[in-house]
C-alpha cells in the first residue's frame, strides 16, 4: 500500500506554525528580562531582536573591547555606586578587584595576561554582586563588548523558554570566582588558540556544534594544562584530575580527533572527549541527551559503554567547579 505524502501546503503551514511557536518564545523571554515592559515584547521574533531590545534594559551596557581592565572597572563601578564600591590594585601582571560594602570586602584576582582581558573583568564584577555575565552575541560584531547581568534564575527561565536557541543571542562570559572559593584558573603550556576553521572542521567530523562557551574560550585562551585542576565527580568517592585540555592542533598529541579516534569503540554515540588526566580517563561533552550537551567522566576501565559520570553542566560550570587538593 503506497503511503500518501504529505502535501506542499500542509508542510508550509507546519513550518509557519513552528516558526511563529518560536516567536512567540522569543517575546516570552524579553519579557522574563528585569524591568522589561510587556509591550515591548511583541516586537521580539528572533535572536536579533531579543538582543536589540535587552541592549535598551538597564541591566546591559557596553564596554569597547580594547578598553584597559582598569577603564572597565571605573565604568562599571560608575553602575553601582553609592549601593557599594568597587575598588581595585593593580601590582604587575596581577590585578585585584573587590567589593566594599559594610566594611565588608569580596573580590577576585587575575593573572597574567587575564588581568587585562575586559571580558574577564566584567565576568569578575558580574558574580561580585551576584549576577551572570553574558554577551548580547548578535550585537558583539564590532569594536565594543554588548553584555547584560542577569540573575541566575532569570537565566534558568530563559533557557526553560528557549532551550537551545539561547546560544544564538546570549553569549556565556568565562566565570570567574571569587576568593576564598577555588580561585581563578590559570593555564600553562597550551599550544595556541584555535580558529574559527580549525573548529568548524572537528565539528563537521564530529556532526555537532560545540556549546558557545567552550567555543569562546578555545578561540580566546591558548588552553593547555589548568591551576587548580582537581574536579569532583559525582557517583565517585575520589575526585578526578583535568591535566590538559585538548586542542584543535593536527598532530598534536592532545588533538581532540586524534584522542577520539583512539577510544572511538568504547564510547557510546554523543559522547566527544575535550580533556584528559594522567590515568588515560577522559572528561567529555555528552551530546546524546536533549538540549545542550553535558560534561561527564570517562573511565577508560569500565568497559560499560552507558557509564558515564556526572561533572557539570556545562563547560563554563566545569572550570567554575576546579580546586586545588588540600
Amino acid at each position: 500500500m503506497a503511503v500518501k505524502p504529505v502535501s506542499r501546503k500542509r508542510s508550509k503551514k507546519s513550518a509557519a506554525r513552528g516558526g511563529a511557536a518560536l516567536a512567540n518564545r522569543w517575546g516570552a523571554a524579553y519579557a522574563a528580562l528585569p524591568r522589561a515592559r510587556a509591550a515591548r515584547s511583541k516586537r521580539v521574533v528572533d535572536a536579533r531582536t531579543f538582543a536589540e531590545e535587552a541592549f535598551e534594559l538597564p541591566c546591559a551596557w557596553q564596554i569597547g573591547w580594547k578598553a584597559t581592565a582598569e577603564g572597565a572597572l571605573d565604568e562599571l563601578e560608575l553602575r553601582f555606586a553609592p549601593a557599594f564600591y568597587l575598588d581595585h590594585e593593580l601590582k604587575g601582571r596581577s590585578l585585584h578587584v573587590w567589593r566594599e560594602q559594610d566594611d565588608a570586602r569580596t573580590g577576585f584576582r587575575l593573572e597574567g595576561k587575564s588581568a587585562k582581558s575586559v571580558e574577564l573583568v566584567v565576568s569578575g564584577v558580574a558574580t561580585l554582586v551576584g549576577r551572570q555575565a553574558f554577551g548580547l552575541k548578535p550585537l558583539n560584531d564590532g569594536d565594543d563588548l554588548h553584555f547584560v547581568f542577569l540573575e541566575p534564575a532569570r537565566v534558568e527561565r530563559l533557557r526553560a523558554l528557549l532551550g537551545g536557541a539561547l546560544r544564538h543571542a546570549l553569549m556565556a562570559l568565562t566565570e570567574v570566582r571569587l576568593d576564598g572559593q577555588a580561585g581563578t584558573v590559570t593555564w600553562s603550556d597550551g599550544v595556541g588558540k584555535a580558529k574559527e576553521s580549525e573548529i568548524a572542521k572537528v565539528e563537521k567530523a564530529f556532526g555537532i556544534r560545540f556549546p558557545d562557551d567552550y567555543r569562546t574560550f578555545v578561540k580566546t585562551q591558548r588552553g593547555g594544562t589548568p591551576s587548580p585542576q582537581v574536579v569532583k565527580i559525582q557517583g565517585r568517592r575520589s575526585p578526578g584530575v583535568l591535566s590538559s585540555l585538548l586542542n584543535f592542533v593536527p598532530g598534536d598529541d592532545d588533538y581532540i580527533l586524534e584522542n577520539h579516534d583512539w577510544i572511538k569503540d568504547r564510547l557510546a554515540t554523543g559522547v566527544i572527549p575535550i580533556a584528559g588526566d594522567p590515568a588515560g580517563n577522559y572528561i567529555c561533552f555528552d551530546f546524546g541527551g536533549k538540549g545542550d550537551p553535558k560534561i561527564v567522566w570517562w573511565e577508560h576501565e569500565v568497559n560499560a559503554r552507558k557509564r558515564y559520570l556526572p561533572i557539570a553542566k556545562s563547560f563554563t560550570e566545569l572550570l567554575g567547579s576546579l580546586y586545588d587538593e588540600e
